[in-house]
């Protein structure tokens, strides 16, 4: 019978254990945190709750992550602590690890919005099979796009029809031009007007809300172990179209061995043109990681930290006057023995770092003024 094991009992996790019990797809719910009687507290709580619901489903917990063998889905969501955080960076990579060595056939579902990179990083490394890896965060945000279409259009959520493809919230992608709202075409319900206002909030959906990413992981959960038809989602996954490996969301078919197929995009010329950009911008980004992680191996990681942190926000390599003030502050420090060594390393190679790059941002501005150069 279906089984589901969490991983964190925080606001996402027993969010999402309480959708799983009420919908009473799943016949158990294995919630697994270290802070052990917290999450005993949350799920007594649901359990108690289930005759009001007519839910049978059962809720166990523990504080060993070895819990989660021989379950269906395992997903990670949150912490149980004061403030709980989605499972992200070296902690959440080393959950990753356990959960694969206890059981590599297992399917894991990532239910939060900010753990794209946390899937990136996993799969870059090898760490997991891309197609057991799901991200089930863009069903959430497709879900709030199709709220704000059915506001404008004064309809039922559920009859609006659309995707999301690329990477919220800056490279997300919206299906506008194929959309249908009761099987008739967006475009001959709503004016031009109205769904530009609804392109120009499409940013602002992301992150969605626990309740919304619990809601879109019980969706996924429901496909993959078969307690539910299985529709198309917009789901993150590893993608090969690049020269390596990128996480971007895409419609999917999911079955128990993860995911079963990939759903080509019906997608405008100019949709398409985003979408490709969406894709480069992955794969820039994780080949930035990739740097990141071989320059940690080397142990000269740390000079440079704060320029790839410039050169991620910028996306596209390109650097504004205010950054490059920033850069010359940063040189500064850098080279200046007064300011001591806080980075650990030779002052003069970290200098030449903060002058490398510099001299990208003079070369585009050679006299200081982005209006004087053109900008």
């Amino acid at each position: 019978m279906p089984t589901v094991a969490i991983i964190g009992a925080g606001t996402l996790g027993s969010t999402l254990a309480h959708t799983l019990a009420v919908r009473a797809r799943i016949t158990e719910i294995r919630l697994i945190d270290a802070a052990a009687d917290l999450a005993a507290g949350k799920a007594l709580d649901i359990q108690q709750s289930n005759s009001l619901e007519r839910s049978d489903t059962r809720l166990t917990t523990s504080g060993n992550l070895e819990m989660a063998v021989g379950a269906d889905v395992v997903v990670m969501a949150d912490a149980a602590r004061p403030d709980p955080a989605e499972w992200a960076g070296e902690t959440g990579s080393a959950q990753l690890r356990r959960l694969v060595e206890q059981d590599r056939e297992t399917v894991i579902v990532c239910a939060g919005a900010s753990q794209r990179k946390l899937m990136q990083q996993a799969v870059r490394d090898g760490t997991v099979e891309a197609t057991r890896l799901i991200g089930s965060a863009p069903v959430a945000l497709a879900s709030a796009v199709r709220a704000i279409v059915a506001l404008e259009a004064d309809c039922a959520a559920r009859d609006v029809t659309l995707s999301v493809f690329g990477v919220p919230p800056d490279a997300a992608v919206v299906t506008w031009d194929s959309a249908t709202i009761a099987s008739s075409p967006l475009a001959d319900v709503l004016s031009d007007q109205a769904i530009a206002r609804m392109k120009a909030r499409v940013a602002h959906l992301w992150p969605p809300g626990p309740y919304g990413l619990a809601s879109a992981a019980s969706d996924v959960c429901e496909a993959i172990t078969g307690g539910r038809s299985r529709p198309a989602f917009s789901c993150f996954i590893g993608i090969d179209d690049r020269p390596a490996t990128s996480v971007i969301a895409t419609t999917v078919r999911l079955g128990p061995e993860g995911l079963r197929s990939r759903v080509a995009p019906c997608l405008s010329p100019g949709e398409r043109v985003e979408l490709q950009r969406a894709l480069a911008r992955a794969y820039d980004h994780m080949r930035i990681i990739g740097e990141r992680s071989s320059r940690s191996l080397r142990g000269d990681d740390r000079a440079d930290h704060s320029i790839e942190d410039f050169a991620e926000a910028g996306h596209d390599g390109g650097f504004n006057i205010g950054d490059l003030h920033r850069l010359t502050e940063l040189r500064r420090k850098r080279c200046d023995p007064s300011v001591g060594d806080a980075t650990g390393h030779d002052h003069a190679k970290s200098g030449q770092v903060g002058i490398n790059v510099e001299s990208k941002a003079v070369a585009r501005y050679p006299t200081g003024d982005p209006d004087a150069d053109g900008a």
